[in-house]
């Protein structure tokens, strides 16, 4: 009798961690870009692009689309998939900086992938679809005084003004 008690307390734990997770509300969210004299600028969505700036009148989306997130069947823990209008990147470029945009703007080419970015917890990441590796690649271009223009680099390779940046889903501290 003395092995009842710790095998009902292995099955009852087993049981909990496999409980079923209800899929999330879609609800509206903001992505802020950190790094290096970036310290949390709203990100906002400009002529197919995304660009981290310290104007808070810029966090908008576009108006006539809703960005939701949706849990995934993935076997990840705490990860959403960011869907309608969807985030893109051009993956045919395999060096330098590429533009990231949405999904159904006027400037999305034939080789973007909307496939892959996911929410993992605050933070904003791209699972590649065939090896489910995950990479935060983001960097900030600087455009003008206080804006900058968020791009893709998935050989991390310097070009001397871009600044590398994690996006979150989560604004900084007052």
């Amino acid at each position: 009798m003395k092995f009842t008690s710790p095998l009902l307390l292995l099955v009852g734990g087993i049981t909990a961690s496999a409980a079923v997770i209800a899929k999330r509300t879609p609800s509206s969210f903001r992505l802020y870009a950190y790094g290096v004299g970036i310290g949390g600028l709203p990100v906002y969505y400009s002529d197919g692009k995304f660009s981290p700036s310290p104007s808070n009148e810029w966090v908008i989306t576009p108006t006539n689309t809703k960005i939701t997130l949706t849990l995934t069947n993935s076997t990840l823990t705490n990860s959403t998939l960011i869907t309608t209008p969807a985030l893109t990147i051009n993956l045919s470029r395999s060096t330098g900086l590429t533009n990231i945009g949405f999904s159904g703007s006027s400037n999305t080419a034939s080789e973007t992938t909307t496939q892959g970015f996911i929410a993992y917890g605050k933070w904003v990441l791209w699972q590649n679809p065939s090896t489910q590796d995950m990479a935060s690649h983001f960097f900030a271009t600087p455009l003008c005084d206080g804006v900058w223009q968020l791009r893709w680099n998935a050989e991390e390779i310097e070009d001397g003004k871009s600044v590398s940046v994690a996006v979150r889903m989560m604004a900084p501290s007052a």
